[in-house]
């Protein structure tokens, strides 16, 4: 349950699923796994995710954190999940220093520096968000979890092409139209851009 859980939270969050359905199924699978077993951090970090996504719930942010880090300080999982808090705070130094401790615990893993690559992304260091996104690009796993990132991260250097390019290989999934609108539009390609809107 806490991998369906973390497995519809990545579906909302990359826009493969509409926001209300991914994370509303994200804290559903999060409760049925602690019901089941309360000694994990897993599904408290995949509840007060879903809990923040959904409807911006900082209580119960706050309370699962705090469970989630009385159950398990050695988890990478914990780290990347208070690194993401820190982001949304604005806490950047803070949230790059916690997901450095994530990346030391996890190292040889594709989501480890994707997850770095994000931490960067919004701390508006694209040029070392897209380094750790090349480096999760030569392990192996699914290509297609990267177009994203690479699209968000080459927009916001101003290649604007290379960006269309990677959000253009998702197809028409809401979520990356959006985005490609915005890199259209940014690029001056407001034709472009308006383009996209019918297809959302």
């Amino acid at each position: 349950h806490a991998s369906l859980a973390n497995a519809y939270g990545w579906m909302g969050e990359a826009g493969w699923m509409s926001y209300a359905e991914a994370f509303s199924q994200q804290s559903a699978e999060a409760r049925k796994a602690i019901a089941l077993d309360d000694s994990r951090p897993e599904p408290h970090l995949e509840l007060r995710l879903g809990a923040i996504n959904q409807g911006w719930d900082w209580t119960t942010q706050g309370r699962e954190f705090q469970r989630a880090l009385q159950l398990s300080q050695n988890s990478p999982n914990v780290h990347w999940a208070y690194s993401n808090y820190l982001s949304r705070l604005g806490r950047s130094n803070e949230a790059v220093a916690e997901a450095k401790l994530g990346l030391q615990l996890d190292p040889v893993s594709r989501r480890s520096y994707a997850n770095m690559a994000f931490v960067y992304y919004f701390s508006r260091q694209y040029d070392l968000a897209l380094e750790q996104l090349q480096r999760s690009a030569a392990l192996r796993g699914e290509p297609s979890e990267l177009f994203f990132p690479l699209g968000d991260v080459y927009a916001e250097k101003g290649l604007y092409d290379q960006a269309v390019l990677e959000f253009s290989r998702l197809g028409d999934l809401p979520h990356a139209l959006g985005h490609m609108g915005n890199a259209y539009a940014r690029q001056g390609r407001i034709a472009d851009a308006r383009a996209t809107l019918p297809k959302i």
